[in-house]
């Protein structure tokens, strides 16, 4: 694998305290943003340590799913499969949705209209 690719999945499973999980699939793919911009992005699944030998069609309960632009290093997309999470406590928001908002635009750099997908509002 790619030194440089090696790096950011380092990095990513320490910035979000992934350590109670394992590296399952990796890939690259490319998207068009508005602008008709080529954007490279890596998606990595985490699975929870306890179910790294799963190999069904799904992502177990806990998963997490995230996307990082290979360009910008930035997280577009993170995900917890069935909203589950194993990550190290702390690393994210109270769910609040104003410490939610203010998490996401600092996490991804996105200022303004900020969509929370799955969160009540």
């Amino acid at each position: 694998m790619n030194e440089q690719i090696q790096e950011i999945i380092h990095t990513q499973q320490k910035r979000f305290g992934l350590e109670n999980y394992v590296l399952k699939r990796e890939h690259i793919f490319m998207e068009k943003d508005v602008a008709n911009q080529t954007n490279y992005i890596l998606s990595l699944e985490w699975y929870p340590v306890d179910q790294a030998n799963d190999d069904g069609d799904y992502n177990p309960d806990g998963t997490a799913v995230l996307e990082i632009n290979l360009h910008t290093k930035e997280l577009k997309r993170i995900i917890f499969v069935n909203d589950i999470s194993f990550a190290t406590e702390g690393i994210f928001p109270a769910p609040e949705i104003e410490t939610v908002i203010e998490w996401v635009e600092e996490t991804t750099g996105m200022k303004g209209n900020v969509l929370l997908i799955g969160v009540p509002l």
